[in-house]
């Protein structure tokens, strides 16, 4: 269920402030539902909200590196799955207690990974930032009866195709506060730019997430 190579090294083992482990050449294959136990056995490290998500990603493999340092892991490399594969480099912070990094892709099939039907799959890169961990962010969350991770999300999207419409170079700007997602998508044109806002309160269920499209100067 779950194959794993690597080679690294260990150093500064004497001060835990200055631990040091790092793995390279990583490479792992996750089938048969693996990955859920893996991650599950770090959910109070690691809670982002998105269990359905990453049940329907199914069998994935990861080529790629990765650094444990005091209080700091550090993981880059490319992530193989059924719906595309994604280029990734993040850090997970156990002093902030936030995820935050970067990720690109050829060929992501968003919309069958987010149940999105009127989603077609897109290309660009992304920058985030979301809490996994914080306290004020999940006392907040509870408060709001959120379902969502709380953070930032900026994307520059070279392709992508909603119901009928098709967009080149969009860029798309989400912020959440754990209970509600709103973002906007907007495509510069030379006269006017297309703008699109969009909200949802759940990752289960975006596919009924609210569209306002527009125009702008």
């Amino acid at each position: 269920r779950l194959e794993l190579t690597a080679s690294g090294d260990l150093c500064d083992v004497t001060k835990k402030e200055d631990l040091c482990l790092h793995f390279t050449n990583i490479e792992m294959n996750a089938v048969n539902g693996i990955k859920e136990q893996i991650v599950n056995h770090f959910a109070q490290k690691v809670n982002l909200k998105m269990q359905q998500q990453m049940r329907q990603v199914g069998d994935v493999r990861f080529k790629g590196n990765m650094g444990i340092f005091y209080k700091l892991e550090r993981f880059e490399g490319t992530l193989y799955t059924k719906f595309g594969d994604v280029k990734t480099q993040f850090d997970l912070d156990e002093k902030t207690k936030y995820m935050n990094g970067t990720l690109s892709t050829n060929r992501l099939e968003v919309g069958k990974f987010m149940n999105i039907d009127d989603l077609e799959s897109v290309e660009g890169s992304a920058r985030f930032s979301f809490d996994i961990a914080n306290k004020d962010m999940s006392q907040l969350r509870s408060v709001k009866n959120g379902l969502l991770p709380h953070g930032t999300l900026d994307a520059d999207l070279h392709n992508i195709q909603y119901k009928f419409v098709h967009f080149k170079e969009a860029e798309v700007h989400v912020t959440s506060d754990g209970s509600v997602a709103k973002g906007t998508a907007r495509v510069p044109q030379r006269v006017f730019d297309v703008v699109t806002e969009f909200s949802y309160t759940q990752t289960k269920d975006v596919q009924h997430l609210e569209v306002h499209p527009s125009v702008k100067r």
